[in-house]
Parts: C-alpha cells; sequence; structure tokens
C-alpha cells in the first residue's frame, strides 16, 4: 500500500485554516476585535515558533462558540467555507490529490486543526476522514489511563464527552515490542521531541 500524505495548511489551501476561522469571527462580529484578534494573532505567532499550547489554542477559539446552537455554527461554518476557504483554494492541489487517487494511493490528511473546520474541507478535496477511537473508553479503563472530567473547555460543545484519557506516548519496534512509555497526568505535559529521538536512535533497526 502506498501512502500519499499531506499537510492541510499552506500546502492543500493556501492559508492556515485555523488561524483565518479567528479572522473569520471577528469579521462576523461574534468577538470582540482588539482582545481576540491581539490573543489569536499571538496564539499562531506561538505556532509558528513551535511552542503552541494546543490545547490552550483549542480553549481559547472553542470557548467562544460554547451555548450557541448547532444550526448556528453550521451556518457560520458553511458562511466560512464560501468566503475565506473559497479564497485560498487551490485547483492544482485538487488535481494532485486526483493525481494520487488515479495511481491508487491511499490518501491521507494531517492536521492539528479541530474537525469542526478541518472535516469539510477534506469533504471537498474528497479525502475521507477516519477516526480510531475507543468510544466507550473500554481500552482507557484497562490500561488505567482514564481521565475523568479532562477534556478540555469548548470541546464538549462539539460532541466530545467530559471524559478522556491522560496523554501517553508508546514507542514499539519493528516486533511491536514497546521501547518506551510516558504517561502524565496534566494534558499540557509532553516530552521534548529529543527525547523520542534519543529513544529512537538506541532502538535495533528493522531486518531488510
Amino acid at each position: 500500500m502506498t501512502l500519499a500524505i499531506f499537510d492541510l495548511d499552506n500546502t492543500l489551501i493556501a492559508g492556515d485554516s485555523d488561524h483565518l476561522w479567528g479572522e473569520f469571527l471577528i469579521d462576523q462580529g461574534i468577538v470582540d476585535a482588539d482582545g481576540f484578534k491581539a490573543a489569536n494573532d499571538g496564539f499562531f505567532q506561538d505556532y509558528q515558533d513551535g511552542r503552541l499550547d494546543i490545547f490552550a489554542y483549542q480553549e481559547f477559539v472553542l470557548g467562544v462558540l460554547k451555548g450557541r446552537p448547532l444550526e448556528e455554527l453550521d451556518r457560520l461554518r458553511q458562511r466560512y467555507m464560501d468566503t475565506v476557504i473559497d479564497s485560498i483554494w487551490l485547483p492544482a492541489a485538487e488535481q494532485l490529490i486526483a493525481d494520487h487517487r488515479e495511481r491508487g494511493h491511499t490518501l491521507m490528511i494531517i492536521t492539528a486543526t479541530n474537525d469542526f473546520i478541518t472535516a469539510p474541507i477534506a469533504a471537498r478535496l474528497g479525502v475521507p476522514m477516519e477516526w480510531w477511537v475507543d468510544p466507550q473508553l473500554d481500552a482507557a479503563r484497562q490500561l488505567r489511563i482514564l481521565d475523568p472530567g479532562g477534556t478540555p473547555l469548548g470541546l464538549e460543545l462539539f460532541g466530545y464527552p467530559s471524559d478522556t484519557v491522560l496523554p501517553t506516548v508508546l514507542i514499539t519496534d519493528a516486533r511491536g515490542e514497546i521501547c518506551y512509555v510516558d504517561l502524565a497526568d496534566n494534558y499540557r505535559v509532553r516530552p521534548e521531541p529529543a527525547t523520542f529521538l534519543r529513544v529512537l536512535d538506541t532502538m535495533v533497526p528493522a531486518p531488510r
């Protein structure tokens, strides 16, 4: 199987869908222009600098929508697609995806932006959204990584349950054996990339 893996923002579309969503909310009068713009731009700069706290950002951008009827949110999102996303659409990206599809490649989009924004973009590109989930958190309970009430503020509005899992990282070798485990009790805590690289450097390469 051949994978064709694409980033979404500034690759398949000519802009950053998450930051532009914040600008759109300002233009629509949904949020305070000055205060929200300063915070939105600050988060965007953190992202460009490689130090974005993704959960803090999601609490910020999704929190302003909390309590609004889903019908209103759907209309807002469609207006965003029809105006903002249309303005940064790349026909060349559509053609590139079509070329890979004709070759029988499995298409994949990787993005850190929430699916409320990205799902309709992926649908328009013809790339199916695929989620690997543990809907009843049965595996989380068995592994003792359940985090009751740990879902970040605002995400419940979009159908996420209040319970989630503790941040967990596993690294396995080519035989499927676990070589590294990191478990945190705070969703903002993550190991530095250098930690992963040290583990990977000590692993024995798979036989060719």
